[in-house]
């Protein structure tokens, strides 16, 4: 299995995400929509994170 089919396959959405997700998650938190959000950590990862954490991915 190649890298990447291996990583598209370990996310909860089954896929990577696109370039345009991952801009419209920036849009909205530099916008002031997000003005109230402070010191927060947030994943972008289509489930990568989850999937990792519980199967000792890394």
């Amino acid at each position: 299995m190649e890298t990447l089919d291996y990583f598209e396959s370990s996310t909860a959405l089954q896929r990577l995400g696109q370039p345009g997700e991952m801009a419209k998650i920036i849009l909205s938190l530099v916008s002031d929509d997000a003005s109230f959000v402070i010191g927060t950590e947030l994943h972008v990862d289509g489930g990568l994170t989850n999937y990792a954490y519980n199967k000792n991915f890394f």
